[in-house]
């Protein structure tokens, strides 16, 4: 039986003997293999690091070539200012180029002014049919603008997804009652001129009965005081909260514009904006300036205290059909998404910091 079991015995030691060095060559060989595969990982993800900061860079010494050649050719001087249709419409190419990649960055309102002054002041040359030119020179117009509205309405869907917005619609009663009279309406013909529409106080005197379609008050409030009187009342003032609160992270808000010198021929408008918090009377912005289409709200926009920006553009006008109006969109954001160019003040980053470290102890 002993020597049964040191058979056994012995058989187990060879084949021990046999197995370790085996085994021990796997587990090498296996612990190789992982350390083959995390390097080759490691040596992967290095690859497409370098591949990619390798492809930003290239992406970026285009986009300054692109940037350095439009520019250039945008401000070569030319003997005749104005230009030929063929040469503003090689320079509206340039802008183009300058907005779609750039827009984001600078501000092009300056370039989109002048060139739609280039192209008011361009005229035709010598055998050119006038009809032929009007019309080209109309389709340059209408690519302008397209181009503007492409620019802001593509800023505004960004900013739209971090912020809030409101679309306000400004009634142009003026303009259909003018175009019914003899002669037409004239291009020179300014609309809302020495008298405001206020938003959204109009509209709410207009929804309750107050004023005609016209915006004139009814027979019952022709009398001043009687308007006034209204208006002041404390149902007045809810409404016009109600109507014009604009609220992002908790700061509430309350818009109200005034609105005049509305120019329908160069599609522009007089604006003065007013933005408060509790007070009506005591506004936090308080500024006038003129709205056309060449407002871009990552450029062109307003500090705003708890780290916010306000911005208002021009969406369209809207001229045809039996209610004509012009339709503004305002918006309020975080002023990190804001153009690059417009470095956050000592206040803006001290905030940012403040409200960063609130959230990691959240």
């Amino acid at each position: 039986m002993s020597e049964e079991r040191r058979r056994k015995r012995d058989w187990v030691d060879v084949v021990l003997k046999l197995l370790t060095p085996v085994l021990a060559g796997l587990l090498i060989a296996w612990a190789g293999f992982i350390g083959n595969m995390m390097l080759s990982n490691q040596e992967s993800a290095r690859l497409i690091t370098e591949l990619q900061i390798s492809r930003e860079q290239s992406e970026s010494e285009l986009r300054k070539d692109v940037f350095d050649q439009a520019l250039e050719a945008f401000f070569l001087k030319k003997d005749d200012r104005s230009g030929t249709l063929n040469d503003l419409s090689k320079q509206l190419l340039r802008l183009e180029l300058l907005a779609l990649n750039f827009g984001d960055s600078l501000s092009l309102s300056p370039l989109f002014i002048e060139f739609k002054k280039d192209l008011d002041e361009a005229r035709p040359v010598s055998g050119e049919e006038i009809d032929h030119y009007q019309s080209r020179k109309n389709k340059l117009k209408k690519r302008l603008v397209s181009l503007a509205k492409r620019v802001a309405g593509a800023q505004l869907s960004s900013l739209s997804q971090h912020g809030v917005t409101k679309e306000i619609e400004i009634p142009l009663y003026q303009y259909k009652e003018l175009s019914k009279e003899e002669g037409g309406l004239s291009c020179t013909k300014i609309l809302f001129e020495g008298r405001d529409f206020a938003w959204p106080d109009f509209k709410i005197l207009s929804q309750l009965g107050k004023l005609d379609r016209n915006y004139q008050p009814v027979e019952e409030y022709q009398v001043s005081t009687n308007i006034n009187a209204f208006m002041s009342s404390p149902d007045f003032t809810e409404l016009v909260r109600e109507k014009s609160k604009i609220e992002l992270d908790g700061v509430a808000r309350y818009l109200r514009i005034n609105i005049s010198n509305v120019n329908h021929s160069d599609l522009t408008a007089k604006l003065q904006i007013m933005l408060v918090k509790n007070d009506l009377n005591n506004p936090e912005v308080n500024e006038s300036f003129t709205l056309d289409y060449f407002n871009f709200p990552m450029v062109d926009n307003t500090r705003l205290p708890e780290n916010q920006r306000l911005a208002i553009i021009l969406k369209d006008f809207h001229l045809d059909g039996d209610n004509p109006h012009l339709t503004i969109t305002s918006v309020i954001f975080p002023s990190e998404y804001a153009s690059l160019r417009d470095r956050p003040g000592m206040q803006e980053a001290r905030k940012l910091l403040e409200s960063a470290l609130k959230n990691e102890d959240e």
